[in-house]
């Protein structure tokens, strides 16, 4: 009987680091055995705003998801399925309109600020890892890559982390650590904390046999 995949969430504020422990965590195994779903692919179009009211957007709120699609997404995934995940445009706030297809694999892992806030999507987590990383990093980090990456301004990042990003993560996102099997400090290596996940893993498929 072929092994149900093990769904491993990881949460965290912005620009905590989750893509990075994503990205470590893929190194120790074989590529074919992951698949990754990014939760910032999955922010609702706004195509249909004026683009000078779309950056208005509070993006670090729950409705900014479109969450019934990622939780079908993985649910597909999960019974072997493969998926077409949407891909995100920030620097206009729409989706691409082309795809990128994610196919079944023995871990799949779900990355994002909102990972656990949803009730249904935290049932069919695993194994819950939660990025605990300072404001003050996390705000440095965002101003570096959304002047590189997304074309904004010093002035427009500082107003919307301190107006929406950071209220938001102590409502939304912070209090939801509860849930989290690991909390990774941002102050420690990852190699500590992936020894640890790797071990659960392990189990988690001695379990199945």
């Amino acid at each position: 009987m072929k092994r149900a995949p093990i769904v491993i969430g990881i949460c965290g504020g912005s620009c905590s680091g989750k893509t990075y422990f994503a990205k470590k965590l893929i190194e120790t195994y074989p590529k074919k055995n992951i698949s990754l779903i990014k939760q910032d692919n999955y922010y609702k179009d706004l195509s249909n705003i004026p683009k000078q009211i779309r950056a208005k957007n509070n993006f670090d709120h729950p409705n900014a998801i479109d969450h019934n699609l990622l939780i079908n997404h993985i649910k597909k995934l999960i019974i072997g399925g493969k998926i077409n995940s949407p891909l995100y445009d920030f620097e206009n706030h729409t989706r691409i309109p082309s795809k990128k297809i994610i196919k079944s694999s023995e871990l799949i892992i779900v990355e994002g600020i909102l990972v656990f806030y949803f009730e249904k999507l935290r049932k069919l987590i695993d194994i819950s890892i939660f990025i605990d990383t300072s404001n003050k990093i996390r705000l440095e980090r965002r101003l570096k890559r959304d002047i590189e990456k997304r074309g904004r301004t010093k002035n427009s990042i500082a107003k919307q982390f301190f107006s929406t990003v950071q209220p938001m993560h102590n409502k939304y996102i912070k209090p939801y650590m509860k849930f989290s099997d690991i909390i990774v400090s941002g102050k420690e290596k990852n190699e500590i904390y992936l020894r640890l996940l790797n071990t659960m893993i392990k189990k988690l498929k001695e379990d199945q046999n």
